[in-house]
């Protein structure tokens, strides 16, 4: 029962979106493609250290929209929970010919149980972002966000392993936004090629929530590649 009941409440805050969908009409409408390398080393029982490099592709899959990297420690208290620090470069081509530069830094409690064939994960994220810290009037001044996700995922067999996982992006410190700001559903199928390798596809939908006009919908074919070093 206690199964059941967390699936059911993983199956509501992962069609909450759709009727946030429902309750908006103006719609700005995206296709893209992301691409993403992770890298993980093990330092000892309870530290490890990830690598991650990503590029997107949008506006209908035509235009490079954004590269990052991001390098992650994470520290194992217990048996399923775990405390984590990144830091996270993104550069983006603006219209003009220049980049935006943003930095990210982040902190986050992840939470994770197994069941069986069952994974249920919990990640509680509060990020700080800078972007254009010397080319901006408000360079220097961070944007706050908590960004919470929840996961479920199903182990096939030693091979295949398809995932559910929905997030909420809650800013802190912009008065413009009132509530939750975006949400991400992924539905996605993970591929283990051996004990150190891994690549997975997934599809991801993203929107905008409390949109004061038009709402941003993006739907997003993802590539990961993952490695064990």
């Amino acid at each position: 029962m206690k199964t059941a009941g967390k699936i059911i409440l993983l199956v509501i805050l992962f069609t909450y979106p759709i009727q946030s969908i429902l309750a908006q009409a103006n719609y700005s409408d995206d296709l893209a493609l992301w691409i993403g390398l992770n890298l993980e080393k093990k330092i000892n029982k309870k530290i490890s250290l990830e690598l991650s490099q990503q590029n997107r592709i949008n506006e209908n899959i035509s235009t490079y929209g954004r590269g990052s990297v991001d390098l992650a420690l994470t520290y194992k208290l217990i048996k399923g929970i775990r405390l984590m620090g990144s830091y996270t470069y993104l550069k983006r081509p603006n219209s003009d010919n220049s980049f935006t530069n943003e930095h990210r830094l982040s902190t986050a409690l992840l939470l994770k149980k197994n069941i069986g064939h069952w994974d249920f994960s919990y990640r509680s994220m509060v990020q700080m972002r800078f972007k254009d810290i010397y080319s901006s009037k408000n360079g220097k001044t961070p944007k706050y966000y908590w960004r919470n996700k929840v996961g479920i995922k199903y182990k096939l067999n030693k091979y295949l392993s398809p995932y559910l996982t929905e997030e909420f992006y809650y800013p802190f410190n912009q008065t413009k936004i009132n509530g939750f700001s975006k949400s991400r559903s992924v539905l996605g199928l993970d591929y283990t090629l051996n004990r150190k390798t891994q690549v997975g596809t997934y599809f991801l939908y993203q929107h905008e929530l409390n949109a004061p006009k038009t709402t941003q919908r993006d739907f997003v074919l993802g590539l990961e590649f993952s490695y064990q070093l």
